[in-house]
């Protein structure tokens, strides 16, 4: 249900949407239904499973940081489609990438 979270722009309607679709799903493990009148914090209790706000919002956090430990091996390119297509670059060619073309590291 949170495969590819991390690039999500969260919009208070998609967390909404998200934690409907969590709550049903426990519904069903539960064997509830929404006639039984049982509260989500009593069904998140019997279940315990993490608000699925929290969790997309800690994955963000974890991407967040893998991007900015590993920022420099990324690449943003743009495809045919116009796609965002990472591309993994070795480090000499982003090093050479870094000086205008005919300048020098001594410069």
């Amino acid at each position: 249900m949170t495969y590819g979270s991390e690039t999500w722009s969260l919009t208070m309607g998609l967390i909404r949407r998200l934690r409907v679709t969590q709550r049903g799903m426990q519904r069903a493990m539960l064997g509830v239904f929404l006639r039984d009148q049982i509260r989500k914090e009593e069904i998140r209790r019997r279940t315990r499973v993490t608000d699925i706000a929290q969790l997309v919002a800690k994955l963000k956090w974890q991407w967040a940081g893998h991007i900015a430990r590993c920022g420099a091996c990324y690449d943003v390119r743009t495809s045919s489609r116009d796609k965002d297509v990472f591309a993994l670059r070795s480090t000499a060619s982003l090093i050479s990438g870094l000086y205008a073309p005919g300048a020098s590291r001594a410069d």
